[in-house]
């Protein structure tokens, strides 16, 4: 991973657009996820899961902007999605509500049938609450 500035990071931590409004909802999820960038591999998991998006609980914090390949098994026969996304905010340090670190990201591009699947996957579940986002800063 490349280095990446103190500074930066602490103030990248915690990250939320002003006034950002999320157009699809979040579902509390417990899935095995890998992440891959040119310089680093995550493996751990996601806690939540929307049509355009994840969070994956990690220490491992990359810097806003950075691109991965994203790979994981969904639903009960374990089918695998493939595809691209984007760290658009982080979580440094665990919070006082005893959130994780990890980092926030956009799903950008999906293998064929990626959408599809995820949805489907989805339909099952009850979104989350509103009051369960992690608030913005």
């Amino acid at each position: 991973m490349p280095a990446v500035d103190e500074a930066d990071l602490k103030s990248q931590a915690n990250f939320r657009e002003q006034g950002s409004d999320r157009q699809t909802p979040r579902y509390v999820v417990d899935l095995a996820i890998s992440a891959d960038s040119e310089h680093n591999f995550i493996a751990a998991t996601a806690t939540n899961l929307s049509a355009t998006g994840l969070f994956i609980a990690t220490p491992i914090v990359h810097p806003i902007g950075t691109e991965l390949r994203v790979t994981m098994a969904i639903g009960a026969t374990g089918k695998v999605v493939r595809g691209t996304g984007i760290v658009r905010w982080c979580r440094a340090t665990e919070n006082q509500a005893d959130e994780p670190m990890g980092i926030g990201i956009e799903l950008v591009s999906l293998d064929d049938g990626g959408h599809e699947r995820i949805e489907e996957f989805l339909q099952k579940r009850t979104p989350m609450a509103r009051s369960k986002f992690p608030p913005a800063d």
